[in-house]
């Protein structure tokens, strides 16, 4: 025997029983389904005496109570479920924003997403009793041959919803949801006249809608805070959030701690000779030389060498600063005790020249430490989309160095693998991220519709979220040490 608090009486393809049900799986309440045949209410004209013929309709075994909607736009069946579940989906606070935003829903959109999921009623109606009774109620409202009429004029229709849609993917890319940064009844109604659209399985949203497809699954999949949001209905920069393009530039990706910690930990005396290969920004070549190493950098790219002379003149640190490829060290054999790069080996048009040059040039008992992006052994289908996107966002990318690669390459030079660890990178923010390559428009487009569009696997092991207009993600990275012992 069931014990269930709530029943539901829907149909299926319907708007608003798709958002209630969503309200229910998500609200922690005991409820069974009660599907009826399509187009014929009979189960909830007799629960409701005669008084109603649509859905949703709720029946609360507990208080032996049937919940409907006595009239257009009221929600009796949600602020039942909101009320039971103290989902607070109906604040006073923008109480009027969320009845003209339901109703912009319910009259201007929904009309077209069910005329839309009615033209391919074949593709979901399995019986003839019900395509009969489905044709009659349409025809019946609509006018004879309605059906094929919309089945007809169906790329019209469906132009005519994406322009419904621009303002709310425009809405959603500036917040976290349609009324701020927290879920409201008019987040479930969306939800609902979505599902609505999609139902028969013969229609997808647009790629245009970044957004809104971002927004979508992070609905259905319930990864969001309920109850009250602290600190008011949002919308207005926060420090955190002005602070995160400078968070990349100084933390994430050019911070040089990791690599400072490592040499720290390798325990090398003071004036030992030390290389930095593709110096970028400078920023390692100085925290190595400040350990007391005497540093010879190179890079590929005059700006880079240019850079780090700056910085390291800045810094009142004395650094040989040479152009010179990664795969064509310096000429002297066993010069170095340590050769050290980071975030650039992703850069190198061949990673194993570089590490068997790495070793010509280094000494007995030195090391070589590598700190970068990664590919993923187990995951060539994320680490391809991966390069794909690196590649886009950044011209000098080549590819990912996957950590199997480090390791087969390292058994025939004699070197030892001291340090293999797996890591992230958290990217707290998209733009920001291209940004810091110079990426073009063109291909920021791109990569916005990539990021929407990713694949399950790429979305779940990269943990990508679209919080508030910001695209946030995690990069594997890896940390190697390597040594000539």
């Amino acid at each position: 025997m069931s014990d269930a608090r709530l029943r539901l009486y829907h149909y299926p393809s319907d708007a608003r029983c798709a958002a209630l049900h969503l309200m229910l799986r998500q609200s922690e309440l005991r409820f069974d389904l009660v599907p009826l045949n399509y187009c014929e209410p009979s189960p909830v004209v007799q629960l409701t005496k005669g008084n109603y013929y649509n859905v949703p309709v709720l029946e609360d075994l507990l208080m032996a109570q049937v919940i409907y909607e006595l009239s257009p736009g009221q929600q009796n069946c949600a602020r039942h479920v909101d009320t039971l579940a103290q989902m607070e989906l109906f604040p006073e606070a923008g109480k009027g924003r969320q009845e003209v935003l339901t109703v912009y829903l319910e009259t201007q959109c929904r009309p077209l997403a069910a005329r839309i999921n009615d033209a391919y009623y074949d593709r979901w109606l399995k019986t003839d009793l019900e395509r009969g009774l489905l044709r009659r109620a349409r025809e019946n409202a609509q006018g004879r041959g309605c059906l094929e009429a919309w089945l007809r004029d169906v790329n019209e229709l469906m132009e005519e919803f994406n322009d419904r849609l621009r303002p709310l993917n425009h809405l959603l890319g500036e917040q976290s949801f349609l009324l701020g940064p927290k879920v409201t009844y008019a987040d479930y109604a969306l939800v609902g006249l979505l599902r609505e659209f999609l139902h028969s399985g013969g229609t997808h949203l647009s790629t245009e809608f970044v957004h809104l497809g971002n927004w979508l699954d992070k609905m259905e999949g319930g990864q969001f805070p309920r109850g009250k949001v602290a600190g008011g209905d949002g919308g207005g920069d926060t420090a955190e959030g002005a602070d995160l393009a400078g968070e990349m530039d100084n933390h994430a990706l050019n911070d040089p701690s990791d690599v400072e910690a490592l040499v720290k930990s390798l325990k090398i005396s003071a004036g030992r000779q030390a290389l930095v290969v593709g110096c970028a920004t400078g920023r390692t070549a100085v925290a190595v030389a400040k350990l007391g190493s005497a540093v010879t950098a190179i890079a590929s790219d005059a700006a880079q060498v240019e850079r780090t002379k700056a910085v390291a003149q800045e810094a009142g640190i004395a650094l040989q600063v040479h152009r010179q490829a990664p795969e064509e060290l310096p000429p002297e054999d066993g010069r170095f005790d340590l050769v050290v790069t980071r975030m650039a080996s992703r850069h190198f048009e061949d990673g194993q020249r570089f590490l068997s040059e790495a070793n010509r040039v280094l000494r007995m008992y030195g090391y070589v430490v590598v700190v970068d992006l990664a590919g993923l052994d187990d995951h060539p289908e994320v680490t391809r989309w991966l390069n794909e996107m690196e590649t886009l966002r950044d011209p000098r990318h080549r590819r990912l160095i996957r950590p199997n690669e480090w390791r087969r390459w390292c058994a025939p030079l004699g070197l030892q693998m001291v340090t293999d660890q797996p890591q992230v990178l958290p990217v707290p923010d998209l733009d920001a991220y291209l940004d810091l390559a110079g990426t073009p428009p063109e291909n920021r487009t791109t990569l916005a519709e990539r990021f929407a569009r990713a694949p399950v696997a790429v979305r779940e092991l990269l943990k990508i979220s679209m919080e508030g207009g910001k695209t946030s993600f995690l990069l594997p990275k890896i940390t190697l040490v390597m040594g000539k012992i």
